[in-house]
């Protein structure tokens, strides 16, 4: 492997296709979430790409590390590693004697981890990928443009936010926290709540870019 990666020339994108290809083929579903989270791998020194010193999920601090955005393929049947972004700290992405020594294509620019994820999403979107749903947590919740592309596509969402956002639950009122909001959603394991909802049409809620709760 450590051959195949370092010393032969080999198309990453072509191969990432040929698996994206597979888990559609395997797994293919249009009730599939597509679930956005971030992984970090934690390193001792400084040349390989995209390490600094950033927050890691995996210890809850700040590390010397790698962070990767992943977008994975949930359904009924299972799951899979769908899609990834290596982030690259805006720090790396300004130093050029680094860049060059890792090989850094000179197109990549600097992107935040919610527009590493967005880009996934759109991306499963403009190649017609069969999914019902995108879930992140407030990292990626937070961003408008994420959220709207997911309704322009009709696609439902379930992206955590922060319980200090601020949210509109209808258009003729102001916007209220998100913990205040949610005080007022009825729980489905209330059994009042299962037996209303049993057959009924499914209701897509969520925060939309115009600030619209739906």
């Amino acid at each position: 492997m450590q051959a195949l990666l370092a010393e032969h020339a080999w198309d990453y994108a072509a191969a990432l296709g040929a698996v994206q290809k597979f888990i559609a083929g395997h797994l293919g579903d249009p009730e599939a979430i597509l679930v956005l989270d971030e992984t970090a791998e934690l390193k001792k020194g400084r040349m390989t790409v995209g390490v600094a010193r950033q927050h890691a999920g995996i210890t809850g601090q700040v590390e010397n590390c790698q962070t990767v955005v992943n977008c994975a393929y949930v359904t009924g049947r299972g799951h899979a590693l769908y899609d990834f972004r290596l982030y690259l700290p805006q720090e790396w992405c300004e130093d050029e004697v680094r860049r060059a020594r890792a090989q850094v294509p000179a197109d990549v620019e600097f992107a935040t981890k919610t527009e590493l994820g967005t880009q996934m999403i759109t991306g499963a979107i403009g190649r017609g990928v069969r999914f019902g749903w995108a879930a992140a947590d407030e990292v990626y919740g937070r961003s408008a443009k994420l959220r709207q592309a997911c309704e322009d596509a009709g696609k439902g969402y379930m992206l955590a936010v922060s319980r200090d956002f601020r949210v509109r639950l209808h258009s003729q009122r102001g916007k209220m926290r998100a913990d205040v909001a949610g005080r007022g959603v009825p729980e489905l394991g209330d059994p009042l709540v299962r037996q209303r909802v049993q057959g009924a049409p499914r209701l897509r809620l969520g925060v939309a870019g115009d600030g619209l709760a739906r």
